[in-house]
């Protein structure tokens, strides 16, 4: 008995493909852009959200093995009588890096200490330039900050801790690191800021 009807492909779960009883698998090309352009939008928003929370990614991990090594310290120092010494130097790498990643972090939201009573009560023309005289103050402030922490990194690279044998530069890589990130980030608020005013720039959501 000859078939020409043609049912939905369930295990596929495809609108628009169909199977031909007794014929190959059949999918209506329009169907499938559009799948396809739903999966890559799908998919880049993924990617996108991803991205934007890198460098919380990274701090949560520095707080959990922080978190982990400092149990552990605990655990078998009292509780075992056991030491381990390279755990405090793990532990310590983890808190310099929790350190100026989370001011990173704090940049990039902008929810660092903000004393603002007076200049709330400012004219908005004021505003503006008050604005842009702190973000000045604060970009050349990170500049020393970046300037001095290569330096640091650069002096302390023969130096190594005492139980892992890293270089301590992979501590002090920290301080530029931040700085950088701070500055990328101070650097887009302000941008923003001068382009779209200064009550979007205030408003305006995380990145």
């Amino acid at each position: 008995m000859a078939a020409s009807a043609a049912i939905t492909d369930s295990r596929a779960g495809t609108p628009g493909c169909a199977v031909d009883v007794g014929a190959s698998f059949i999918c209506d090309p329009k169907s499938v852009n559009r799948m396809q352009d739903r999966a890559y939008y799908r998919d880049s928003e993924m990617m996108k959200k991803i991205l934007s929370n890198f460098w919380e990614t990274i701090l949560a991990a520095c707080v959990v093995v922080l978190c982990v090594g400092v149990f552990m310290q605990v655990l078998l120092r009292y509780a075992i009588k056991v030491s381990f010494p390279a755990t405090e130097e793990i532990v310590s790498i983890s808190f310099i890096y929790t350190i100026f990643l989370g001011a990173a972090v704090g940049m990039k939201r902008m929810e660092h200490l903000n004393i603002d009573f007076l200049l709330k009560r400012a004219p908005p023309g004021l505003q503006k330039v008050f604005h842009l005289l702190v973000a000045a103050g604060t970009a050349l402030f990170l500049f020393f900050v970046v300037r001095e922490g290569i330096g640091f990194v650069r002096d302390s690279y023969t130096q190594t801790t005492t139980y892992l044998n890293l270089p301590m530069s992979y501590s002090y890589a920290a301080i530029p690191g931040s700085g950088l990130i701070m500055l990328y980030y101070l650097a887009k608020r302000t941008f923003a800021f001068i382009r779209s005013g200064c009550a979007s720039a205030e408003t305006e959501g995380h990145p």
